[in-house]
């Protein structure tokens, strides 16, 4: 019944899992690791004091290390839901890594529901032989740094070799010198945590809402339950938001304004969604018209009320004792009965019984009751979010309007919720790890967006010239930085050389492939041009080629070769003399006799090329894409360049 009551707790959730061992050399014992390890336990609550964890408002739950074992290992164990604010889960990398730091005998593994999401921050400095299905207990903290095991084999080609939990604690305990421990890779996989702790003062916002005075009480007592509110308003449904057409926890009709403290992620959250007000607000007239002062402030207020009546909808929060009968409970008004119930049916708990026959009421009797135990059982809990609201109403007195104006009334400017396009770029690019502009030179005082523009020409061009100039390139055609090789390909090449064995040695005639070339592009018309069997001809009668096996060897020819090939570049200038091709590229108009600027007309046909996407993809910007180059979309009607 238990499990079934905790059915409404969302399941698949953005969650991050941690787990710390001892890796140390004296381990023999299990008292020696569960002492130590109730020293990290410690050492991790007493960070909760700290300034800036103290006041860190959790998106769904808190960070917590709980002693425990694993395959009869002691070990510190815990979990964190951290929902849609990204920022606790690397608030909570950033801990253990200071952890493993102060601790140099542990190790600690640190995984969420997208497995090695510290793999993912490092994917482009990592080696070719580390991948997803091999990654499983490979990644561990290890003294501040990242440390990676390595598989046993030297050549490192094996994708699926496992490692089991026990293995690598193995490894860490007693071959430490082979650990992977690579300074690009720490830097990069924790990245994210450069900022913190500062980072975690940063990530609070202030705002003014206008609210009921009951939740005026709870917030001011303590700021965090804003957060469990919030989660309850954005993961409405429509049973639950009956509770709000009658406020009958929280009415409006005492408002009163205050400052709240949110995270970032809590007030876009809350700030995103679109809401009409529910009958109760617009009946006692609190809620001002859209534009006129004190909407923003009722409209915040007002969602964060609801928030609240329907986390405690079916909660008794006035004077009553802890007990709860089940005659007495108003299950109509409890939205997360009628979720429970509809579970109840999914699992068969009514079996064959119709809906209101006697035999149901008694089934439902038992489900009621069971219900009720746990609704008491959660509000005497000083832990969960009911019953730190039931108690702070119980022992707490509502605020008076002088205890109001001793409150703070400072608020936060929310610009950051605007995303300029530069601070957007800038982002981006540090993800893909583009140098920016900003990173190589200083902007000019005049004009500062016509030296970011200059700037990223000059970028676009040396990029593309370095990728014509890839001396590394081969006939498998050009590599880029962010490509990876599946070593499972190596397999098909050698079957393809079997193959090809299998078919007996393949010769290649020079003097036949010449010959077909210069027959089907009718090269044999253009004045001045020389065959290559006339070459090879020349060659043997001057006794500079010799013939072997019947083919014509051409290592002695290389001036008659480049000779013809000068023929042929003459021809084709001759030819192109007489069309318009020359006009298209850009020359200075100043100077009559100017040389083409090669690296001006790659620029300018680049961008005319991307700008002809009409913001679509293609070939353009998808080779801009692959060298690192983002462009904006063009916003201008001017096709001039």
């Amino acid at each position: 019944m238990d499990d079934l009551w905790k059915y409404d707790a969302a399941r698949n959730e953005d969650a991050v899992e941690y787990i710390v061992f001892m890796v140390g050399s004296d381990v023999s014992s299990k008292e020696v690791p569960e002492a130590r390890l109730n020293e990290v336990k410690q050492a991790a609550e007493a960070m909760r004091d700290e300034p800036w964890l103290k006041d860190y408002i959790w998106q769904k739950e808190e960070f917590g290390l709980e002693l425990t074992t694993s395959h009869g290992k002691p070990c510190l164990k815990g979990s964190t839901k951290f929902g849609e604010c990204i920022d606790d889960e690397w608030l909570i990398v950033y801990i253990l890594r200071q952890l493993s730091i102060k601790f140099y005998d542990i190790g600690i593994q640190v995984t969420d529901t997208d497995g090695e999401f510290l793999l993912i921050e490092a994917a482009h400095v990592l080696p070719r032989w580390l991948n997803p299905d091999n990654a499983d207990n490979r990644v561990w903290l290890r003294q501040g740094d990242v440390v990676i095991i390595s598989p046993e084999q030297a050549q490192k080609r094996v994708n699926h070799e496992e490692l089991s939990q026990a293995e690598a604690l193995n490894v860490l305990r007693n071959a430490p010198a082979t650990l992977l421990v690579d300074e690009k890779i720490t830097k990069e996989a924790l990245g994210r945590t450069k900022d913190y702790p500062a980072e975690a003062r940063d990530h609070l916002h202030r705002a003014r809402i206008t609210v009921p005075r009951r939740i005026a009480q709870i917030l001011h007592t303590n700021p965090k339950l804003i957060a469990p509110a919030i989660d309850a308003f954005y993961t409405r449904d429509a049973v639950s938001l009956s509770a709000c057409s009658r406020m009958t926890l929280f009415s409006p009709d005492d408002s009163v304004t205050i400052t709240a403290r949110f995270t970032k992620t809590l007030y876009a959250q809350i700030k995103g969604q679109r809401f009409d007000p529910p009958k109760p607000f617009v009946s006692v007239g609190v809620m001002p018209r859209p534009g006129r002062p004190g909407y923003e402030e009722a409209e915040t207020g007002m969602k964060i009320a609801c928030g609240f009546e329907m986390m405690c909808a079916g909660a008794v929060v006035d004077q009553r004792g802890d007990e709860i009968n089940v005659e007495e409970y108003s299950f109509a008004s409890d939205t997360k009965w009628a979720k429970f119930v509809d579970e109840l049916k999914s699992q068969g708990f009514f079996r064959d019984e119709i809906e209101g026959s006697a035999g149901w009421k008694k089934v439902e009797k038992t489900a009621k009751e069971a219900y009720v135990k746990v609704k008491a059982a959660e509000r005497k809990d000083v832990t969960s979010p009911i019953g730190q609201v039931v108690r702070i109403l119980k022992e707490t007195p509502l605020p008076s309007d002088e205890d109001l104006g001793k409150w703070d009334t400072e608020a936060d400017e929310d610009k950051w919720m605007k995303v300029d396009q530069d601070d957007l770029e800038k982002l981006l690019n540090e993800r893909r790890g583009v140098a920016t502009a900003d990173d190589t030179d200083e902007e000019r005082e005049d004009d500062p967006q016509e030296s970011r523009t200059a700037r990223k020409l000059r970028e676009m061009v040396d990029k593309f010239g370095n990728f014509l100039n890839d001396e590394n390139a081969g006939f498998e055609g050009a590599e880029f930085d962010d490509d990876f090789f599946d070593e499972d390909f190596e397999g098909e090449d050698e079957d393809a050389d079997d193959f090809d064995a299998g078919d007996g040695d393949v010769e290649f005639n020079e003097e036949d492939f010449m010959e077909m070339l210069t027959e089907t592009l009718n090269l044999a018309k253009i004045p001045g041009f020389t065959s290559a069997s006339n070459v090879a001809e020349d060659a043997e009668g001057d006794g500079k080629g010799d013939k072997e096996d019947g083919k014509v060897r051409f290592e002695d020819v290389d001036d008659k070769e480049e000779e013809s090939m000068q023929d042929i570049m003459d021809a084709m200038d001759a030819e192109l003399a007489g069309t318009n091709v020359g006009q298209t590229f850009a020359t200075d108009e100043d100077e009559a006799d100017s040389e083409v600027d090669i690296d001006f007309n790659l620029a300018k046909n680049m961008l005319e090329s991307f700008k002809s996407q009409g913001g679509l993809a293609g070939p353009g910007g998808n080779l801009l894409a692959r060298m690192g180059i983002s462009l904006p979309n063009d916003e201008g009607s001017s096709s001039s360049s």
